[in-house]
């Protein structure tokens, strides 16, 4: 399918003691297909100088929240430099439309900053 998709996020970050939680909002408009809604939060504490333990929830809709996904992950960002990252998550489906199911969901990635 050849869909155009617009995504409009709102993102929030609230800081305390040593945790951030960071709130995410957005609107997705897709041209020849059901518009949608994402949305999501996510806990983050940092164990040292250079690991961050990440605990997210995160979802998915269409507009009239008829057709709604739900997922939990955990996870561990490392900071091997300043500018080189590796993350790591795990998570699994909590809510599924329909015969949908998600079992397991893993996470790898790499991340350079400059």
């Amino acid at each position: 399918d050849d869909e155009d998709l617009f995504y409009v996020p709102v993102l929030l970050e609230y800081s305390f003691d040593s945790w951030r939680i960071n709130l995410e909002f957005g609107y997705e408009s897709i041209k020849n297909a059901q518009d949608g809604l994402a949305y999501g939060a996510a806990a983050i504490f940092p164990v040292s100088d250079r690991m961050e333990l990440l605990f997210e929830l995160q979802g998915g809709s269409d507009t009239s929240f008829d057709d709604d996904i739900l997922s939990a992950r955990a996870g561990i960002d490392y900071g091997w430099t300043e500018d080189l990252h590796f993350l790591f998550s795990v998570g699994t489906g909590l809510t599924e439309p329909g015969d949908v199911e998600l079992d397991y969901d893993l996470f790898f990635g790499v991340q350079y900053f400059r």
